[in-house]
């Protein structure tokens, strides 16, 4: 694990990991990638990677964290388990992380995903501005 993904990093995801997984679980190809604002999504050669490997890249949706499942319910449960204390290295603050992650439950996730058509209702509302 990687604390810092740089460009080419986040290629090799793309390509090595991404691209397989969604290949063999939409086999006809619609499926829609969302990124955020990072500098290694936001970097020339991801962009040229994308146009050349990604369906539909050029009708991507406006990115909106608002739009993340994890931002809010999934990333909370991590900071509220995970950052209750200060860690004096970043490998407590990854083990920590690690075991809030693996306790969050079943029920949690599916409660997230199933608020996520809330959530793109609300951009829809605010003429995709940010939403909270």
């Amino acid at each position: 694990m990687r604390l810092k993904t740089d460009k080419n990093v986040y290629v090799e995801i793309l390509n090595n990991r991404l691209l397989p997984c969604a290949t063999e679980h939409y086999e006809n190809g619609h499926w829609t990638l969302q990124q955020d604002g990072a500098p290694a999504l936001l970097a020339t050669s991801t962009e040229y990677w994308c146009l050349a490997n990604l369906p539909d890249a050029s009708e991507w949706p406006a990115n909106s964290p608002g739009l993340n499942v994890l931002d809010f319910p999934i990333w909370m449960m991590l900071e509220q388990k995970g950052c209750r204390k200060i860690h004096t290295s970043v490998q407590a603050l990854r083990k920590c992380l690690e075991k809030a992650r693996n306790e969050i439950l079943q029920d949690h996730v599916r409660a997230a995903v199933e608020g996520y058509p809330r959530g793109v209702k609300a951009v829809i509302r605010a003429k995709g501005v940010h939403i909270e």
